[in-house]
């Protein structure tokens, strides 16, 4: 496994998976142990996406940051992170990108579950609607605008 620092949020999800963190309020202990368990479990089963991802995808956008974490996580949609990431490898596919969906491709797919549709067939349909584009930064409304968005 890499190197995570000591006081990352990622560091303390997947302690908290295993142990559990004193730091969460007593109300929300079990629920944000469970949710810290079903985050660690899915990197574990996709270890090629970001974990910023997963926490986007899964949690909030705001999931990452120290102050979320110690808040307490109400819970992980493992089947929002799953479509969230059909969707972003449906993008790299179509568009012909090699590698693995970069930043802008996770925001993209992020966006249009959040804000258009929660299928991943939609999405594909919205590909084939739009042009061939990259998943580059510097254009994002502009990638967004090929999706619909």
């Amino acid at each position: 496994m890499k190197h995570l620092k000591e006081n990352s949020v990622e560091a303390r999800i997947r302690f908290a998976a295993e142990f559990g963190d004193s730091a969460i309020h007593s109300k929300r202990y079990e629920v944000h142990k469970t949710a810290c368990r079903d985050i660690a479990d899915f990197a574990q089963l996709n270890p090629t996406i970001p974990f910023w991802a997963i926490l986007a995808s899964g949690v909030s956008s705001g999931a990452f940051k120290l102050d979320s974490y110690l808040r307490g996580y109400k819970g992980f949609d493992w089947d929002k992170a799953e479509s969230i990431k059909d969707m972003a490898n449906a993008y790299n596919t179509h568009m012909g990108l090699k590698g693995k969906p970069s930043d802008v491709v996770w925001r993209l797919a992020i966006k249009f579950y959040n804000e258009k549709s929660h299928s991943v067939d939609d999405f594909k349909a919205a590909l084939q609607n739009g042009k061939l584009m990259d998943g580059d930064r510097g254009h994002f409304k502009e990638l967004c605008e090929n999706l619909g968005l």
